[in-house]
């Protein structure tokens, strides 16, 4: 799908999944990541293990994400600490 021949959705202003890319409105690089994250743990049906190793990152590294916005996790089962 060619994104200049798109017409202006209703929620124009929101990043989602275009195709196989994803459409951000703005280069607001907080915006970008947490779009990013979330469309990782989709494609990697919640394992972050997996969904760290898509985004190129360690999976440490993907926890504090993870850890200082947990609402990217919302619709995934999380393990509950002991």
């Amino acid at each position: 799908m060619d994104i200049m021949h798109m017409s202006q959705p209703l929620d124009a202003d929101r990043p989602r999944v275009v195709g196989d890319g994803i459409f951000l409105p703005s280069l607001d690089i907080e915006v970008a990541e947490r779009t990013l994250i979330r469309e990782a743990l989709v494609r990697a049906g919640g394992n972050r293990s997996v969904a760290a190793s898509l985004l190129g990152m360690n999976l440490r590294t993907l926890q504090r994400r993870l850890a200082g916005n947990p609402m990217l996790l919302k619709g995934f089962r999380t393990r509950l600490a002991p």
